[in-house]
């Protein structure tokens, strides 16, 4: 839902409703209503927007994998520790 957007974000709504007007105009999102309340909607990735994901992904990875052979013996494991907790703080505020 877009709330959970803002509060996963750190955005305002405004900012929020923006990114996924745009994403729906690329095709990218769709906004789906919630059965049971009329005013909330809920924010979708479109087939479009998986197949770019996708296609981001396979990408990167090259240049991930670059990345990573640079790295010392447990660095990767590290790097990904460390970056998983900046995104899901002990708080619970991601």
């Amino acid at each position: 839902m877009q709330r959970d957007l803002v509060e996963a974000t750190g955005s305002d709504k405004a900012g929020i409703m923006r990114v996924v007007d745009d994403l729906e105009r690329s095709g990218l999102a769709v906004r789906k209503a919630v059965p049971g309340d009329r005013r909330v909607r809920a924010v979708e990735i479109a087939p479009r927007g998986i197949e770019l994901f996708d296609a981001a992904h396979v990408a990167a990875e090259p240049l991930a994998e670059r990345l990573v052979a640079q790295m010392g013996p447990g660095e990767p494991e590290q790097l990904t520790d460390l970056l998983t907790r900046l995104v899901y703080p002990a708080g619970g505020e991601a």
